[in-house]
């Protein structure tokens, strides 16, 4: 299937497990820190997941740039 959601996982240069999420080809998620053991990122990916249809979100929708007093 090309729009299934898949999940990578690669070492990196500094020797780091890191992980990110394609969908149609394109990047639509990207962990934010290298794991030293993948298993350690296996679980918190697995812990991740279970926790995604826990979640109360809200989607919010802006249609001007904020100003840039309030980005202070």
């Amino acid at each position: 299937m090309k729009n299934k959601l898949k999940f990578i996982i690669w070492k990196d240069k500094r020797g780091e497990f890191r992980w990110k999420a394609r969908r149609s080809g394109r990047v639509v998620a990207e962990g934010g820190e290298g794991y030293n053991r993948k298993a350690k990122l296996e679980k918190t990916l697995g812990n991740f997941l279970a926790s995604i249809g826990k979640l109360d979100y809200k989607v919010e929708e802006e249609y001007e740039a904020p100003s840039k007093e309030s980005a202070i």
